[in-house]
């Protein structure tokens, strides 16, 4: 039984409305055509028959043979299938040859139009007359009249009716042939929808079922696919996967960040509540309470700026993050950056590199936004780097922009994390060591504050060359 709301019936009544215009438009051109190429012909062939009849009335008039000359006009009519009407210049009918189409009912219908004719005759000028019978073909009467000339006289009037019954059998046999045709296109169309559906429904039966195992948390479906099926709801199947597979990564990623941040929340609480609950009872002395609370100080601005980078990447992903574009010096920034990192780079006793041009190399930018770049940026090579390591900073040109780079040895990042490693909540290191604190939010920071200048941020890590962070910004004009 046909679904009414299936695919396959939309399809199918479709395809039946389609060819059912088609094939009545298809009739009407076809008749419309037919009819005027048969009518055309057929006054032609009564204009010949009526100069046939002229010459035959002359002869009659020379040698007065009216039997001779009634039979041949009938001899006529019955060959051509039309009715021959003579009449005199008063009106009176001299000879009345029917062809055997039985018209002589039509003359008291059509009486005025024939006395309009005659009277076009008398002035010498011949005239047509087109009736339509109201049958499902409208078979179409044919009437025209010519005067009747005898030695420069015009003695009468030549009427010539004919019936088109050849017509209305030749449209009978063309309809039935449409009809035939119209059926068999059905037929082919119907077979054609029907596998047709069978290879676009499937698959997106498939994709509904795994859709559906989606909804209640089941990442891990796929939809299989057909490469040999239609390349729509192939392509369609594809993105589904891919789709699957990004709410996949999200929730592993998500997952990842709420154990991340549950524990980095949870220590600093734990330990506040510790210190703070000691003091109160007195289990730590009042000498070492200074102590205490500097410990406790440190964990709340760590909490404080794990709160702040949350704060940051919300705002950044619900798009309320406005550009303030402006012509600076990019090499100026990165060297205040430095600075600002002197201390933490002096305790690691890390080795600076830094080559930036001395003059100065204007970047149209977001200052302030860049500047979080950096930060991040060099926070985390100054964080990743190996006592003792190398720090890396230098800037290049190519193709209208400046290329900014910050390298680092020590840690590397694994390759099956590099793709990853830009995500919100992704953190390589899946230990939570709080020697190297962090929940994975600044470099998502970072990718978010580069595409939004419609720039590019990318990572090579290997232990030969160590880990290098660069972006990209456009040069100001």
């Amino acid at each position: 039984m046909i679904k009414l709301k299936s695919l396959f019936s939309k399809m199918l009544f479709s395809i039946i409305l389609v060819i059912l215009i088609l094939t009545v438009l298809v009739n009407l051109m076809t008749t419309q055509v037919i009819l005027k190429d048969s009518v055309g012909n057929s006054f032609k062939m009564m204009n010949l028959i009526s100069a046939d009849v002229s010459a035959a009335f002359a002869e009659y008039y020379t040698v007065q043979d009216e039997a001779s000359f009634k039979e041949e006009l009938l001899a006529k009519a019955k060959n051509y299938d039309v009715d021959i009407i003579i009449k005199d210049r008063f009106g009176t009918d001299f000879v009345n040859a029917g062809g055997g189409s039985n018209l002589s009912g039509y003359l008291d219908k059509f009486e005025s139009e024939m006395e309009s004719m005659r009277e076009e005759t008398r002035n010498g000028r011949g005239s047509t007359y087109s009736y339509y019978e109201n049958s499902f073909y409208y078979t179409p009467l044919l009437i025209s009249a010519d005067p009747l000339i005898m030695d420069g006289n015009n003695v009468g009037s030549i009427f010539i009716m004919q019936r088109l019954n050849g017509y209305e059998t030749m449209l009978k046999n063309i309809y039935l042939r449409f009809g035939i045709a119209a059926v068999l296109s059905l037929l082919i169309a119907l077979a054609f929808i029907y596998f047709t559906c069978i290879r676009v429904e499937r698959p997106l039966k498939d994709i509904n079922e795994v859709a559906k195992k989606l909804s209640k948390g089941n990442f891990r479906e796929r939809v299989q696919i057909d490469e040999a099926g239609d390349s729509a709801v192939t392509e369609l199947a594809v993105t589904f996967n891919d789709m699957a597979q990004e709410l996949e990564k999200y929730e592993t990623t998500r997952s990842s960040f709420v154990a991340n941040v549950s524990h980095e929340l949870r220590s600093p609480l734990t330990s506040v509540h510790g210190f703070i609950q000691g003091m109160l009872d007195g289990t730590i002395p009042e000498e070492d309470r200074q102590q205490y609370l500097e410990i406790v100080l440190h964990e709340t601005e760590r909490m404080t700026a794990l709160i702040g980078d949350l704060m940051e990447l919300a705002k950044a992903e619900s798009g309320q993050f406005p550009l303030n574009l402006t012509a600076y010096d990019i090499n100026e920034q990165i060297r205040t950056c430095i600075i600002n990192y002197l201390g933490a780079i002096e305790e690691k006793r890390l080795n600076m590199s830094v080559d930036l041009p001395d003059v100065p190399t204007m970047v149209v930018a977001d200052s302030d936004r860049i500047m979080q770049v950096i930060t991040n940026l060099v926070d985390n090579a100054v964080k990743f780097a190996d006592e003792d390591g190398l720090l890396k900073i230098w800037t290049y040109i190519s193709d209208g922009k400046v290329y900014v780079n910050i390298l680092n040895t020590g840690t590397v990042i694994s390759e099956q994390d590099i793709p990853y490693i830009f995500d919100r909540f992704f953190k390589a290191d899946k230990s939570h060591n709080r020697k190297k604190p962090g929940t994975g939010i600044g470099l998502s920071l970072v990718k978010t504050i580069i595409n939004r200048h419609g720039e590019q941020v990318f990572v090579n890590s290997d232990k030969q060359n160590g880990t290098v962070f660069t972006f990209t910004l456009a040069l100001a004009s």
